[in-house]
């Protein structure tokens, strides 16, 4: 059997599975004057830093992870992309790096029948920092940042690969679009699910 020596890195929310709406009702529950399009803002730099959570939980009442965390059930993985995950499991490491709670993550990859083809789930618990997360778990895996990819669908983490090195796949069907992920120099934009598991091979077997 081949060794697996590539590491192939996720972003969760909106690569995975869409959940732009439900994150944005959530916010809006808390800042009902937020619009889409601040919201949307909010994720062309570091997400974590761009909100206070635990100040807006204090002031309203309502704590934007643990809703995320109730309402997350409710939404499947994207079809396509879980059987990208199931093929790709087959040659590379597989690696899930979100600013959502690893927890949150872990269990519902239970429930999507996922979880085994996954390697580590790296949340906002492990490091706020997305940056920090990538050179993570490549420096952890004896990799260089080159040996890795990255698939995402926001500005902010496409910044954040360029940081670490890590080159990055940006995709159009999560929360910003073509023209703003451009902003962000990704090796590759992906527009379709269908084209994604080709453009990560050809990405990473360049090295």
């Amino acid at each position: 059997m081949e060794s697996k020596q590539k590491l192939v890195i996720f972003d969760f929310d909106g690569v995975l599975v869409n959940t732009l709406d439900m994150a944005l009702a959530i916010n809006k529950e808390i800042r009902p004057t937020m619009t889409k399009e601040e919201y949307l803002r909010k994720h062309e730099g570091d997400v974590l830093s761009a909100f206070d959570t635990l100040r807006d939980a204090i002031h309203t009442g309502i704590d934007f992870f643990t809703e995320y965390h109730k309402r997350l059930r409710h939404h499947d993985v994207i079809p396509e992309l879980a059987e990208i995950v199931r093929d790709l499991a087959k040659r590379y490491v597989l690696v899930i790096i979100s600013s959502m709670p690893t927890q949150t993550i872990r269990e519902y990859l239970t429930q999507q029948r996922l979880a085994v083809y996954f390697d580590d789930v790296l949340g906002k618990d492990v490091a706020p920092s997305k940056t920090t997360k990538l050179a993570m778990v490549c420096a952890q895996r004896g990799l260089a940042p080159a040996q890795c990819a990255f698939i995402t669908d926001t500005l902010g983490d496409l910044r954040a690969a360029a940081e670490a090195g890590v080159p990055s796949i940006a995709v159009t069907w999560g929360y910003h679009t073509a023209e703003t992920l451009a902003r962000g120099n990704p090796a590759a934009l992906v527009h379709t699910p269908d084209r994604l598991r080709n453009v990560i091979i050809s990405l990473v077997e360049k090295e």
